[in-house]
């Protein structure tokens, strides 16, 4: 399950949330500081993503099937 961050409208507070996708917007939303109720899902600022295994990397497609290097 992804975990969503809120600041808080009242004291500005941030903090994370667990949630499903499903139900991300029907969570209640109680800030931890001073119990507000009114928050704003914060967007992420920068997503980093990994690939890993063959056929990801740059120098992979200057090999044929059978010359990539082994893992």
């Amino acid at each position: 399950m992804p975990v969503y961050e809120y600041v808080c409208s009242n004291c500005g507070r941030h903090y994370d949330l667990l949630a499903s996708m499903d139900n991300r917007d029907s969570i209640e939303r109680v800030c931890p500081d001073c119990a507000c109720t009114a928050s704003t899902r914060v967007m992420p600022r920068k997503i980093t993503v990994y690939f890993h295994g063959r056929g990801w990397s740059c120098v992979d497609k200057n090999y044929g099937n059978n010359d990539a290097p082994s893992d």
